[in-house]
């Protein structure tokens, strides 16, 4: 798991070196608890729309 990756190169570097579980400010800022159940509600919504058959 990386930590602290704030652009697209670094995300695609680490997606070269095998790393794919990655978090920091390029795919969000600090959340409270409630805008985190916000965020991870609509992303379920998303992926479960993009990944119905």
């Amino acid at each position: 798991m990386a930590e602290g990756v704030e652009t697209p190169e670094q995300s695609q570097l680490l997606r070269d070196m095998g790393i794919v579980i990655q978090q920091g400010y390029l795919f969000s800022c600090a959340l409270s608890q409630s805008q985190l159940r916000e965020y991870l509600a609509a992303r379920r919504l998303h992926f479960q729309m993009k990944n119905r058959k």
